[in-house]
Order: C-alpha cells, then sequence, then structure tokens
C-alpha cells in the first residue's frame, strides 16, 4: 500500500473488516482500529457520511467493551467529532 493513497487503503481496510467481522465479530474490541483507519480514509476522500458511520461503530463498539467513560471511549468520541465536523 502506497503511503498517502485513501483510496487503495479503503480497499485494504473494508478487506480487513470483512475478515474481522467473521473471525471475532463486528462488535469485538479487537477490531476496532480497523473501523477507525476505515473512517480515516473514508475522510480523506470526502466520504463523510461513511466515515461518520465507520467512526460511529468504532465509538459503539469502545461503550460496549469498555464502558462509557473509559479512555477508550474518550478517545472513539474524540474521534468521531473530528471526523463529523464537515
Amino acid at each position: 500500500m502506497e503511503a498517502g493513497n485513501p483510496a487503495e487503503a479503503e480497499d485494504v481496510f473494508t478487506w480487513a473488516q470483512r475478515i474481522g467481522e467473521r473471525t471475532v465479530g463486528g462488535d469485538s474490541p479487537q477490531i476496532m482500529n480497523i473501523y477507525r483507519f476505515l473512517a480515516a480514509a473514508y475522510y480523506q476522500q470526502g466520504k463523510y457520511e461513511a466515515a461518520s458511520a465507520s467512526a460511529g461503530k468504532l465509538l459503539e463498539i469502545a461503550i460496549d467493551a469498555y464502558g462509557p467513560r473509559s479512555p477508550q471511549a474518550r478517545e472513539a468520541k474524540g474521534f468521531l467529532k473530528k471526523i463529523t465536523i464537515k
């Protein structure tokens, strides 16, 4: 994957998301970073609705796995806020 190529990153992280959902489940904290990186790739391409949806899934997993006041949930909330500014 070439650095700075968000379209290629989207392909890779969409593929990783599908594998993660099949192996550990779509709500597993083990795939939280996939949602984060996928959201960033969408955002860099101007796909703000898709970016927001991926960041929202990241937040949902963080809250379910660690609780609403956990560092993981706070970080995910900040990331979602940053993604949805546009």
